[in-house]
């Protein structure tokens, strides 16, 4: 898709945003709304055993590399909506995510699908420290991210509890997968949002892409400390917002 038909279709987007009962949040999504939701996703933490860094993370390139593992057959039965939900994040503007074979090396994100006994096990082969994975275990799916001094995530892993009803894993992938891009937390006070633990989401809602789009724009560096991201991100969507009132 080129540039102007990408940035046609998320002004038409944002524009729906404005109208759409999807979008019917407790505030107006003003610009300063948006930023403040952009600062609570990507600068905070769900988890009091993480150290939440203030600075921007996300990952460099334009394909994030994957393999499925664990379980085998939750994994073949949830390779088709890994893939679905790629296709959706990266329509905003995230890398696009790539399975690789499993003997080939060079894997960015491992999923895996365990028993709900097996959560902590499985995160120990990329986490060592048993006290977050005693935290994240607690969850019904969770993820973990590793960046370099510079902001650039490099690694991540996605535990699936494969014990879960399908359309709970379904969300999770897509909540899970979302996360991993540099946007770890979740906020009771971003709704309506794949951020919201309270709602179970199928999709992306209208605040959940422009975040992501936000994140993924060229201006915003991995690295960037919290306030220049926040006032990189509150020129980014006005200039959205901007178009869209222009319709």
């Amino acid at each position: 898709m080129n540039v102007i038909k990408f940035s046609t279709l998320l002004v038409a987007l944002l524009m729906t945003a404005f109208v759409s009962n999807d979008v019917q949040a407790r505030d107006p999504l003003t610009v300063e709304k948006f930023v403040e939701y952009f600062d609570q996703i990507a600068f905070r933490n769900e988890y009091s055993s993480t150290r939440t860094p203030h600075f921007l993370r996300k990952w460099p390139g334009k394909e994030i590399k994957f393999k499925i593992g664990g379980l085998k057959k939750p994994a073949e039965r949830f390779r088709s909506v890994i893939a679905k939900h790629s296709k959706s994040l990266s329509r905003y503007g995230a890398p696009k995510f790539v399975e690789i074979g499993g003997q080939v090396p060079g894997e960015d994100l491992i999923f895996m699908f365990a028993r709900a006994n097996s959560m902590k096990k499985a995160g120990r082969l990329l986490e060592k420290n048993e006290t977050v994975l005693r935290d994240m275990a607690k969850g019904r799916c969770y993820f973990l991210t590793y960046h370099m001094p510079d902001g650039k995530l490099v690694k991540a892993m996605i535990v699936v509890n494969s014990e879960l009803p399908d359309i709970n894993i379904r969300h999770c992938l897509l909540e899970e997968m979302a996360q991993s891009l540099g946007l770890p937390n979740d906020s009771p006070y971003v709704s309506p949002s794949l951020f919201n633990d309270r709602e179970e989401r199928q999709d992306l809602s209208q605040i959940d892409k422009v975040l992501i789009r936000t994140l993924y724009d060229k201006r915003m560096k991995a690295g960037m400390p919290r306030e220049e991201a926040l006032q990189t991100a509150h020129k980014i969507i006005s200039r959205l917002m901007g178009k869209a009132s222009k319709k």
